[in-house]
């Protein structure tokens, strides 16, 4: 698989690059640092993905940006990499033409994660085809749909067990268990915390204006 990240430096273009080889390890990454020779790259090569982190520079600027996906978003999957990805963000990105927003948290989380997002990413664009048969709002109510059926599905058991083995690590305190047994209940408490930060994640993706409300701000 090829893969381009355009970075507005080579230092953050060389992490981005390093993270999608681990994530995927039959990737090859190609760093470019402008939207001119990502321009280059694109009409000369075929690639799986394209990785914008388009930063503050100069030579970023909105025409030679916008002109970037507007040219290549019918092509390439383009996943936007930013340091924070409100809801706005989001919502805005997909409507601009990008599959997927990655930031820091994301980029954070491990080389699986972030492998299956990325391929995630591009199976979304071989569904949808160089055709719009399905447009960017649909997308959006069908994720919000989705997004909403898995929290409520697992916060709930989650909050349970969660609820259960704080209980138990309080008596085994007062009644002085033993190690043995009160370690693996830590490892469930811990998973429990752990399941529980990545369902905060799907809040924002909840909370996704619904259909009439992008269109009213279009």
């Amino acid at each position: 698989m090829n893969f381009m990240v355009v970075a507005q430096d080579e230092a953050r273009g060389a992490s981005l690059s390093g993270r999608v080889e681990a994530a995927l390890p039959t990737a090859n990454a190609t760093v470019v640092l402008s939207a001119a020779e990502a321009h280059v790259f694109l009409s000369a090569s075929t690639f799986d993905a394209v990785l914008l982190a388009p930063g503050v520079s100069a030579a970023w600027d909105d025409e030679t940006f916008d002109a970037l996906i507007k040219q290549w978003a019918d092509s390439v999957p383009l996943v936007l990499v930013t340091a924070v990805a409100n809801t706005r963000t989001v919502v805005e990105a997909l409507r601009g033409g990008f599959v997927d927003v990655l930031d820091r948290s994301d980029l954070s989380r491990s080389p699986q994660e972030l492998g299956m997002r990325m391929l995630a990413a591009m199976q979304q664009r071989a569904t949808r085809g160089d055709s719009h048969s399905a447009s960017t709002l649909d997308r959006l109510t069908e994720i919000r749909a989705k997004a909403s059926k898995v929290y409520h599905d697992v916060n709930n058991p989650l909050a349970i067990i969660s609820g259960n083995a704080q209980l138990f690590l309080e008596l085994s305190s007062i009644l002085g268990a033993d190690e043995d047994l009160v370690q693996p209940v830590r490892d469930i408490d811990a998973a429990s915390a752990r399941m529980a930060e990545l369902l905060r994640g799907l809040i924002d993706i909840k909370q996704l204006a619904s259909a009439e409300t992008v269109t009213e701000r279009a």
